[in-house]
C-alpha cells in the first residue's frame, strides 16, 4: 500500500461514518505495512468503542512491529486509548508485554484496570508469557505484589497458582498466604486442570447436546455434567421484577430438593437467581456460557461463576481465544434448551431471549413450561404468549414441573418454597412472605403488617391473614386502606397483590 493510499484511508477514518471506517480497518488488516499500522494506532485515539476494539483486534495480529508502539500508548492521556492498547497487548500474547501490563495495575481509571486483568489472564494461556508475568510480579514492591497475586487469585486460581510456582522456581521472595491451595492444585493437576475440550464423538460428550441439529464441536467445559437425575432449564428476563427473582430462586431450590439439577445461562436476572437458588438449597447447577470459559460476564458474577463451575460445571462453544458477540449469547440458548429435560420460562418480554430457548426446546421435543403473572405485568408477556398459543404448559410450582416431565411429585404438596406447605401458615408463612421492603409512611401497624406480607404476585387472602397474623376482619379493613392509597389491589378469586413502586410511578406518569 503506497503512502498516497494510506493518506486517503486516514481521511476516511477521520470523517466517514462507522460502517465505512470498519471497511477501511478490514482493508488495512489485509495489507499490513508501517503506514497502515500508523492509521490503526490513530484509530485507538478515536471515541468510537467499536472501531477501537476492531483496530485492537487487527493490531494484535501484527506481532512484533506493533509491540513497541502499543506499549507507548499505555502512557496516553486518554483512558480509552490506554484501555484499547492494553486489550491489543493481551490479545497479542507477547511475553514482553507482561511487565508493561503489570505496571498498569495502578492506572487511575477502573475500565483500564479491568482491561489489564483481562490481558494478564490472556497472557496466562502461554507458558512463556506466564513465566514473564511471574518475573514482573516478583519485581513489584511487597505490598503491590500481594495485591497483584490476590487479584489474580480472585479471577483465576489456576493461573495464580502457576504464576506462584514459576516465582518459586526463580527464587521468588513472596507468596501471598491465600495462594497455598491454588499452588498445590496446580502442582497436582497441571495448568489446564478442570478444563476439557471434547469433540462430538468423545465418549464424555454430553449426550443431550448431540440431539441438536448443529451440536457444538468442539465443546469446552468444566465439571462432569453426568448428573443421573433430571435437568431443568430455568430461563427468563435479565431485568426481572423482585418477584420474578424470588420465584426463580425458590423454584430452583425446590426442584433441587427433589433431585433435579438446574441449567441456565449465568446471565443477570432470572438466570442468576436460578443458579443461586439451586446452590443455596445444596443442589447442583450448571451454566452454558456465551463467552470463553475463562471470561467472567457480567463481571459481578465472578463468585457465582466459580460456585457453578464447582457444581455441575460450565460449558461453552467459544474457544479460549474467541470472543463474545450478540450472536454467541443467542446461540448458547439452543444449548441451554438441549441440556434441559424441560424448559421453564419465568418472566420475559415478547422480545426476550427466553423465547428462543423455548422454541429450540420445542424443536427438540422437550416440554416447555411457563409461569402465570398478573395481566398488567409487562414481563408476563413471554410466558403468557407461550401459554395462550399452546406452546407451553402453565405451571405453578416444582410439583407441576415434575409432573410435566412425567415424574411423580411428592405427596407433601410443596409449592415454590423449601419443603413448606403450598399455603404455609404461622411463622413459616411470615418468613416466606415478609420481604425486606420499605414500608410507606403513615401506615397503621395493621396496614404495615399486611403490606409487608403482600407480594407483587397475587396471593390468597387466607394466606395473607396467616402471614400478617391478622383476623379476617382486620385483613379486610387493612386491605381496603391500602387499596385507597394505591398500594395494593384486590384480585378475582380471593387474591390480593402489592403494587410495585415502579408501577406506581408509571401509573402516576400516565395519569391512571
Amino acid at each position: 500500500m503506497v503512502a498516497k493510499d494510506v493518506a486517503r484511508l486516514w481521511e476516511e477514518l477521520r470523517h466517514r461514518d462507522p460502517e465505512e471506517k470498519l471497511g477501511w480497518i478490514t482493508q488495512l488488516a489485509q495489507n499490513p505495512s508501517e503506514d497502515s499500522i500508523e492509521v490503526l494506532l490513530d484509530v485507538l485515539q478515536q471515541e468510537s468503542w467499536f472501531l477501537r476494539d476492531q483496530a485492537a483486534r487487527v493490531l494484535a495480529t501484527m506481532g512484533e512491529p506493533v509491540l513497541g508502539p502499543l506499549v507507548e500508548y499505555l502512557g496516553s492521556g486518554l483512558w480509552y486509548t490506554r484501555a484499547s492498547a492494553v486489550t491489543a497487548l493481551g490479545r497479542m500474547g507477547n511475553p514482553r508485554a507482561a511487565a508493561p501490563l503489570v505496571g498498569m495495575l495502578n492506572d487511575p481509571n477502573r475500565t483500564v484496570r479491568d482491561a489489564v486483568w483481562d490481558a494478564l489472564l490472556a497472557l496466562c494461556r502461554n507458558e512463556l508469557a506466564t513465566r514473564e508475568l511471574a518475573q514482573a510480579f516478583d519485581a513489584l514492591p511487597e505490598r503491590a505484589r500481594r495485591f497483584a497475586l490476590d487479584g489474580l487469585l480472585e479471577r483465576d486460581a489456576e493461573a495464580a497458582g502457576q504464576v506462584v510456582l514459576y516465582m518459586e522456581e526463580a527464587g521468588g521472595t513472596l507468596i501471598a498466604p491465600r495462594l497455598g491451595g491454588a499452588v498445590e492444585g496446580r502442582r497436582e493437576d497441571g495448568p489446564d486442570a478442570g478444563r476439557r475440550k471434547l469433540g462430538v464423538a468423545d465418549p464424555e460428550y454430553p449426550g443431550r447436546l448431540r440431539e441438536l441439529s448443529s451440536p457444538p464441536d468442539p465443546l469446552f467445559l468444566t465439571g462432569r455434567w453426568d448428573h443421573p437425575g433430571s435437568h431443568v432449564a430455568i430461563v427468563g428476563s435479565r431485568h426481572p421484577t423482585e418477584d420474578g427473582c424470588d420465584v426463580a430462586r425458590e423454584l430452583a431450590g425446590a426442584l433441587c430438593e427433589r433431585g433435579a439439577a438446574i441449567v441456565s445461562g449465568l446471565a443477570q436476572g432470572i438466570d442468576a437467581a436460578a443458579h443461586g437458588g439451586a446452590l443455596d438449597a445444596g443442589g447442583l447447577t450448571g451454566a452454558v456460557l456465551g463467552t470463553p470459559l475463562q471470561e467472567i460476564y457480567p463481571r459481578e458474577h465472578v463468585e457465582l461463576q466459580g460456585r457453578v463451575a464447582r457444581s455441575l460445571g460450565i460449558m461453552t462453544e467459544i474457544p479460549p481465544d474467541g470472543f463474545a458477540t450478540r450472536n454467541t449469547f443467542a446461540a448458547r440458548n439452543r444449548m441451554v434448551a438441549a441440556m434441559g429435560d424441560v424448559v421453564v420460562v419465568v418472566q420475559g418480554a415478547l422480545n426476550s431471549g427466553a423465547l428462543i430457548t423455548a422454541e429450540e426446546a420445542a424443536r427438540l421435543g422437550r416440554p416447555v413450561a411457563a409461569l402465570p403473572w398478573d395481566s398488567r405485568e409487562p414481563l408476563g408477556e413471554a410466558p403468557h404468549a407461550l401459554i395462550r398459543s399452546g406452546r407451553a404448559t402453565l405451571v405453578r410450582n416444582a410439583d407441576d414441573v415434575l409432573e410435566l416431565m412425567g415424574r411423580k411429585a411428592p405427596e407433601s404438596g410443596v409449592s415454590l418454597g423449601n419443603g413448606e406447605d403450598k399455603f404455609p401458615t404461622g411463622n413459616t408463612a411470615s418468613r416466606r412472605l415478609a420481604p425486606n421492603v420499605a414500608i410507606p409512611l403513615h401506615l397503621t401497624p395493621i396496614e404495615a403488617a399486611l403490606y409487608r406480607a403482600l407480594r407483587e404476585r397475587p396471593l390468597p387472602l387466607d394466606h395473607l391473614a396467616s402471614a400478617a397474623s391478622l383476623t379476617a376482619s382486620d385483613l379486610s379493613i387493612a386491605l381496603l386502606a391500602l387499596e385507597l392509597r394505591g398500594l395494593a389491589r384486590r384480585m378475582p378469586g380471593g387474591l390480593a397483590r402489592r403494587i410495585s413502586s415502579a408501577r406506581l410511578a408509571r401509573d402516576a406518569g400516565t395519569g391512571r
